[in-house]
């Protein structure tokens, strides 16, 4: 399951965006806004360049009667068309979020279907000379940086214990899930090793940790999400092969937002989320700087850095010096 590969030394841009399917939240003629943020990356993108689609790559409407998420392939088809393709086009890799899986595994485990999300994407990639992420199957590094792929929601499966989610992933990829924690951490673990002199990214479709505004009996207010386990792993991981600093790419919620984890041994991640493709736009957190802590040891400080409600994508420019993410913005 674990793969190290070596990529193209020409890999001039690695772009990145997720939650982006949402085929009923137009623009202004109607059109799904997904279609504007695809057109500018296929105008930029280069046939050597990777593009990273990080999960939640699709929104479907709930049946009033059943209020299950409905699957419909033509929606679906119609978005993925969006996306560049080809033998020898850029490199496509495709995670899966939480409404590719919580919102179609139902219907597998309840009904006895297919999980409809999961196989399409499968399929597509096939296809369309594309990568699925699952688990944590991809490394890519060349001379100038090095990419690992992680599932939060699957390993903090192991801590918050999550039977629906591990069943779905147990029967669609025949993995022993006994293994699946320990092989993870390997993976981490050889990934750092080898990475060491490397800019080191992690991409995933969730963040460590952030700010969402969240309402209830009308009030609404901002709350922390953390992946507890997750970072604590690579908390650890980072302090075993003294590495101070990463980069961290992720989505799930739907704004730009670029933070940074400032633990108290001076580790720091800079985390980015661009959960800006096409879904409906989330209100912003604060610029304050708030503290989140659990436990002495891995204290730390999630310090907002700069936020944007706008639909647009991350772009790492690896021919600059110090190659750093950043968020280009859309006009809708």
């Amino acid at each position: 399951m674990m793969s190290y590969t070596l990529t193209n030394n020409n890999v001039k841009k690695i772009y990145f965006v997720g939650c982006w399917a949402n085929c009923h939240n137009l623009d202004k003629d109607g059109n799904p806004i997904y279609r504007s943020v695809f057109k500018e990356i296929r105008k930029k993108i280069t046939n050597n360049d990777i593009l990273i689609v990080a999960g939640d790559n699709y929104y479907g409407q709930t049946d009033p009667n059943t209020k299950k998420k409905i699957f419909n392939f033509n929606e679906v088809q119609s978005a993925f068309d969006e996306l560049p393709r080809g033998q020898d086009g850029p490199k496509v890799y495709i995670l899966l979020g939480n409404h590719d899986v919580d919102d179609f595994q139902r219907n597998f485990l309840e009904d006895d279907k297919d999980a409809e999300m999961y196989q399409f994407i499968k399929k597509y990639a096939i296809e369309n000379n594309a990568t699925l992420i699952t688990f944590y199957n991809e490394m890519l590094v060349n001379e100038k940086y090095a990419f690992f792929f992680i599932d939060m929601k699957l390993y903090d499966h192991f801590e918050y214990d999550s039977k629906t989610y591990s069943n779905m992933y147990y029967s669609l990829l025949d993995n022993d899930m006994n293994n699946v924690k320990s092989t993870m951490e390997s993976a981490l673990d050889y990934f750092l090793d080898k990475s060491k002199d490397k800019q080191i990214y992690i991409g995933s479709h969730y963040p460590f940790a952030t700010f969402i505004t969240e309402e209830t009996k009308g009030k609404k207010r901002l709350n922390p999400t953390i992946k507890l386990p997750t970072l604590t792993k690579v908390h650890a991981s980072l302090n075993k092969y003294n590495i101070r600093e990463i980069h961290h790419l992720c989505a799930d919620t739907h704004y730009y937002e670029n933070a940074t984890i400032n633990f108290l041994d001076k580790i720091k991640i800079n985390q980015y989320i661009f959960g800006t493709g096409g879904a409906v736009l989330d209100e912003l957190g604060n610029l304050d700087e708030h503290q989140l802590r659990f436990g002495n040891r891995d204290a730390f400080d999630y310090k907002i850095v700069e936020n944007k409600t706008s639909y647009g994508y991350g772009m790492i420019d690896l021919e600059k010096e110090i190659p750093k993410p950043v968020f280009v913005s859309i006009k809708i």
